[in-house]
């Protein structure tokens, strides 16, 4: 009767330990089944912007795209840049060309007109300045004059835009360039042979580009 209470106790065990084989394997199928349902952990993507703030923010800066809204707008290529305090700077200088060119097509079309009355040959055009400037050759030089002075400021208008396009061309460029600390010019001593046995001291500036 007492061997009997002994071996269940030991099949109870052996049974047990038969067991845990068995868990383990579910368990490890388990785990191998979830690591390669989940698959590796990516890190969240961010949403991509749609419309205009999508066309604004993809692959920036671009500075085709900083040269074109300065062209279509004079300024906008540098608010596009982040350049905000240049754009009273280029609108100032946009907007003192457009003067002088207003200014200086008024003054030409004014003399203009004044010498073509001097010399139509008709004695009832009346001559505002017949008595200021009796010579028809005066009238002529004032407004050869003022048609250079048109001329130019148009010229003038042109080389603001054109310089305002290329500020913000290069402004969208250089945010883009390597400016870190490998990017270096040294001044320091220089060793150089010279001739076979020879050797020649001095001092040598060294410029770094890229990084070693």
């Amino acid at each position: 009767m007492r061997l009997i209470f002994w071996l269940i106790p030991m099949f109870c065990a052996f049974g047990a330990l038969a067991q845990v084989p068995d868990s383990l394997s579910e368990a490890s199928f388990l785990l191998d089944t979830t690591v390669q349902r989940s698959g590796p952990l990516l890190r969240p993507q961010p949403t991509p912007r749609k419309g205009l703030l999508g066309f604004l923010s993809k692959d920036y800066p671009k500075p085709l795209r900083a040269a074109l809204f300065s062209l279509v707008l004079p300024g906008s290529g540098q608010v596009y840049n982040k350049k905000f305090w240049k754009v009273p700077i280029v609108v100032t200088a946009v907007g003192t060309s457009i003067y002088f060119i207003g200014s200086n097509t008024r003054s030409y079309r004014t003399w203009r007109d004044a010498y073509r009355f001097r010399v139509d040959g008709d004695a009832t055009t009346i001559d505002p300045f017949v008595d200021d400037y009796p010579s028809a050759d005066r009238l002529q030089t004032i407004r050869d004059a003022f048609r250079k002075r048109m001329e130019q400021s148009y010229i003038a208008l042109v080389v603001v835009l054109v310089l305002n396009a290329a500020d913000a061309f290069v402004d969208a460029h250089l945010m883009r360039f390597d400016v870190n600390d490998d990017l270096s010019l040294e001044l320091g001593p220089d060793i150089r042979p010279v001739g076979q046995t020879g050797l020649a001291a001095g001092l040598g500036l060294r410029l770094q580009l890229r990084q070693p």
